[in-house]
């Protein structure tokens, strides 16, 4: 912060070669800061990548759109001292070089900012269909469960059916047979007078 208000201080000198030198560490000192911020993001050692990590290895828990999407606004914001540095002396040709280098980076960013977003995609979608696979498992359990349910029903049903119709017939055999004792009664009596 000391660094940055001397070098704001320089900007108000009328030598042109003064303020393109303080704009151009001031367009230094923002970059480092924005570069320790994204070597956080991916960790102490740099990024996942130049660390020779497969994708699945990298700390993406970090490293999101979000995250890397701040770093290409601050990035892109370093580039204005830069530019107002080569305005001022065009022959400054490390300003050129940085602001080549950090168009370079942002364009870096951006596609990996894309290739999370898609990557965060397919883990929605993955999760989605997961999500609606279960929800089918579970209706088709309940539906089994009801299935199971109503056959049961079916069964003791039968078997109440079968036991009515049972009785029925025993109550029929007994009317029956009290019938014929009856019969056999008034046949006796009348054959017997």
């Amino acid at each position: 912060d000391k660094a940055k208000e001397a070098f704001s201080l320089a900007l108000l000198d009328e030598d042109k070669n003064l303020q393109a030198a303080a704009l151009y560490q001031l367009g230094q000192v923002n970059a480092g800061q924005t570069f320790n911020e994204l070597r956080a993001l991916y960790g102490e050692g740099g990024s996942a990548a130049d660390e020779g990590l497969s994708e699945d290895e990298q700390p993406t828990s970090r490293v999101t759109p979000e995250a890397l999407q701040k770093i290409v606004d601050a990035l892109k914001l370093n580039l204005q001292p830069y530019r107002d540095a080569l305005q001022l002396q065009p022959s400054l040709t490390r300003a050129q070089k940085n602001i080549t280098r950090i168009e370079e980076l942002i364009k870096k960013l951006e596609e990996e900012i894309e290739r999370l977003k898609q990557q965060q995609q397919q883990q929605q979608q993955k999760q989605d269909n997961q999500d609606q696979q279960q929800e089918q498992n579970d209706q088709n359990r309940d539906s089994d469960q009801q299935q199971d349910k109503d056959n049961q029903q079916n069964q003791d049903s039968d078997k109440q059916d079968k036991d009515d119709k049972q009785q029925d017939s025993e109550n029929q055999d007994k009317q029956n047979q009290q019938q014929d004792k009856q019969d056999n009664e008034q046949q006796t009596f009348l054959h017997g007078n």
